[in-house]
């Protein structure tokens, strides 16, 4: 049985320009919204993307 071939996955980074609410929230409360607000927004959109949320204040 021949191996289905699927196309090579595709990594992007997505650049979020911030305000000073979302600056004041706690890192957990910024993961919460994303995985709220932004990651059903992907979805109703598309399929078959994973998510994963980096938060780079962490090293500022």
């Amino acid at each position: 049985m021949p191996a289905e071939e699927t196309a090579p996955p595709v990594t992007a980074f997505m650049l979020i320009k911030t305000t000073p609410e979302w600056l004041a929230m706690t890192p957990q409360e910024r993961a919460d919204a994303f995985a709220t607000q932004v990651i059903p927004a992907i979805k109703a959109k598309t399929t078959g993307v994973r998510s994963r949320f980096y938060d780079t204040e962490f090293y500022l």
